[in-house]
């Protein structure tokens, strides 16, 4: 995740002007009645499921993110995981493991692509979140979260390292917090997924 992310060019993206206060009123009182309904229940869930309920050390671990809309509206989210989503009680077998920290650079700027990666997502719809799990022959299973910095070299890293068998357990936490980019209804809220758990033999 943290070694080579390629950037796409942001697209230019033409906004339609509504014609009339018709219109104009219409999309208002929507925007406004889809905000209401997220002041009392979350819009999306964020699941995440492993491919495995154990696996053998060496094994690689993968795991499967995905943002889902229940609500009536549509609802922006970005797909891209650094700078988005973080570990959260990560423990083996009931004893917490704490993550190492380090400044990490990217070759394109993670900023705009978490921009870029802006996606709609229709009511009722789901759309993949991509998190990687690393594997190291020395050190074993990495996952890596990622704070995004305003600088270049601001960016720091936290490193959870599982190193021997035992049962993991977690939860994934999402939260956007850049600019909407002209994208209608762009979720700024936390969501926290469902419990995740497997075994290391």
């Amino acid at each position: 995740m943290l070694s080579r992310c390629p950037l796409a060019a942001l697209a230019t993206r033409r906004v339609q002007r509504p014609v009339g206060s018709t219109l104009l009123g219409t999309m208002l009182l929507i925007t406004a009645a889809s905000r209401a309904v997220w002041a009392t229940s979350q819009p999306l869930t964020l699941n995440v499921t492993p491919s495995a309920p154990a696996y053998s050390v060496g094994d690689q671990v993968v795991l499967t993110a995905t943002l889902t809309n229940g609500s009536a509206a549509a609802v922006t989210a970005s797909t891209y995981a650094p700078g988005s989503v973080r570990l959260v009680g990560l423990k083996r077998d009931g004893v917490p493991i704490h993550p190492s920290k380090t400044v990490v650079d990217f070759e394109d700027d993670p900023n705009l692509l978490r921009v870029e990666a802006l996606t709609s997502i229709m009511p009722g719809g789901s759309v993949p979140l991509p998190f990687d799990v690393l594997l190291d022959d020395s050190v074993g299973v990495i996952i890596t979260t990622v704070k995004l910095g305003k600088g270049a070299h601001d960016h720091k890293a936290f490193v959870y390292h599982l190193t021997g068998p035992g049962h993991y357990t977690f939860h994934l936490r999402y939260r956007y917090t850049g600019p909407d980019n002209g994208q209608p209804n762009v979720f700024h809220g936390t969501l926290t997924s469902n419990a995740v758990s497997f075994q290391l033999n």
